[in-house]
Order: C-alpha cells, then sequence, then structure tokens
C-alpha cells in the first residue's frame, strides 16, 4: 500500500510535468528569434512554418493570438531539420515523408521534436520497441547499425526535450560544435524561453548588453558570480555574425 506522503509527491511530480509541457507548447519565439538561434535565414525558418509558393508548411506553428510565434518544440523540430538537411543532405521530400509516417502511426504532433533521429544520410531512423524503422521508407523495419547520434544539444527527460543548448561556434553543426561546452542554455521554464547561462539563469542578451556598453568580461564575471568563460560563451552567442 502506498502511503499518502507517496501519493502526494507522485501528485506534485504529475503537476510539475504538466506544468513543463504547457511551456513546451507555448507560443514564445518569432522566426527571427529562431533564425537566430540556429543559425538559419528567416526566409527558411518562416517557409518551413508557413510554407511557400507551391509549397505546404513542414511543421504546425504554435497557436498564438496576434503576429505568429513558435514554440519550444517548434524550435526544437526546426533544429533537428537543419541539423539532418545541413550535415546529411537529406532531401525536403523524404524528410516529409517520415514525418507524415511518424504523425500517422505514432499520433505526435512534433515528430522531429519527439523522436530520436538517426540517419545513415539516405534514410532517416527512428528506434521504436527495440526496433530502427525507417521513417522515411514508411516503416520498413531494418536491422543495420546504428549512426552516433548527432543531436547531442537537446537534452530530453521523460521522453520530451526539456532542453535545448544552442551552438556558439558559428552554428556549424559539425564534430567540434557538437562538443562544445554546454554554457548557454534555452529552456522553455527559465527566463521566458530566451538563452540564459546553464546553472545561472543569467540571460545571455544582458551580459552581451553591458558588454557593449563598454564593461570587460571579468568585471561582469565579478558581478555575476560566474567564470569568465561563461560570460564570454554568453557574449560570443548574442553577438556572433549569425546573430
Amino acid at each position: 500500500m502506498r502511503r499518502s506522503g507517496q501519493i502526494g509527491e507522485e501528485r506534485v511530480s504529475r503537476n510539475r510535468g504538466a506544468r513543463r509541457e504547457l511551456f513546451l507548447e507555448e507560443p514564445a519565439y518569432t522566426f527571427a528569434d529562431v533564425s537566430r538561434f540556429l543559425g538559419l535565414s528567416p526566409s527558411t525558418i518562416r517557409s518551413w512554418f508557413v510554407g511557400q509558393k507551391g509549397y505546404r508548411p513542414v511543421f504546425s506553428p504554435a497557436a498564438s493570438k496576434g503576429p505568429l510565434r513558435l514554440s519550444f518544440l517548434n524550435l526544437v523540430e526546426a533544429n533537428t531539420l537543419g541539423a539532418i538537411r545541413r550535415r546529411f543532405k537529406i532531401p525536403l521530400q523524404r524528410i516529409r515523408v517520415a514525418i507524415e509516417f511518424l504523425e500517422k502511426h505514432f499520433k505526435t504532433a512534433h515528430p522531429l521534436a519527439q523522436h530520436r533521429f538517426e540517419t545513415d544520410g539516405v534514410d532517416l531512423f527512428v528506434r521504436k520497441a527495440g526496433l530502427t524503422i525507417s521513417a522515411s521508407k514508411q516503416g520498413q523495419a531494418v536491422f543495420r547499425e546504428v549512426l552516433e547520434p548527432f543531436l547531442r544539444r537537446v537534452e530530453w527527460k521523460s521522453g520530451h526535450p526539456v532542453r535545448f543548448f544552442p551552438s556558439t561556434r558559428d552554428f556549424e553543426l559539425d564534430a567540434s560544435s557538437i562538443e562544445e561546452p554546454r554554457v548557454i542554455v534555452i529552456d522553455p521554464t527559465l527566463g521566458g524561453g530566451k538563452p540564459v547561462i546553464a546553472g545561472r539563469g543569467i540571460l545571455a542578451s544582458i551580459i552581451a548588453r553591458r558588454f557593449k556598453a563598454g564593461e570587460s568580461p571579468e568585471a561582469l564575471a565579478e558581478d555575476y558570480g560566474c567564470s569568465t568563460d561563461e560570460i564570454n560563451e554568453a557574449i560570443r552567442f548574442e553577438l556572433s555574425p549569425a546573430a
């Protein structure tokens, strides 16, 4: 028999999880925000969520009143698509087939944000029930050596992406950027979902603004109780050429 304390803890855990899921869907980012976070052009991001002449959207944007905004899940799925397109050059039509298959058979609204993908450079694969399923071949189960996952900058919890560590190195998605220090984080439950210094909760934009006003990284590090490396990462992220 479960004790009342255990039941209470389970209820608190469920409530916390429900609140986090709400944050994941919250319309929080403009197209320009997501473009800057991922190092992709605003027109590319817009075409993925709104479509363009002759092509329907790839993703469904978060429901919002007024100007269209994107959610954290939208950010993660755009990151996944950007990674696949830039690193593996998989045709967009093949990716559409994978998304449609997963939406239909696994009842997920944001497949590229709710499944961990692998690829051999030609097809997309997702692990389910111990199998590696070829999503871009409409569910054909295949057994092959799984490539090393390349989207390591997304942190998962209980089957959901919960934190994203954007690149601070010119947004190049290669082996070196994957292994970058995870200093800047986007967490929908912190700072309104804006980039902050991991473990500190300090907005990267505030650091950059004070730096541009003439304050040194050393002085800022002393003010915030951070290392100079953390301050420099925040400055690099906010003031990189891509930004």
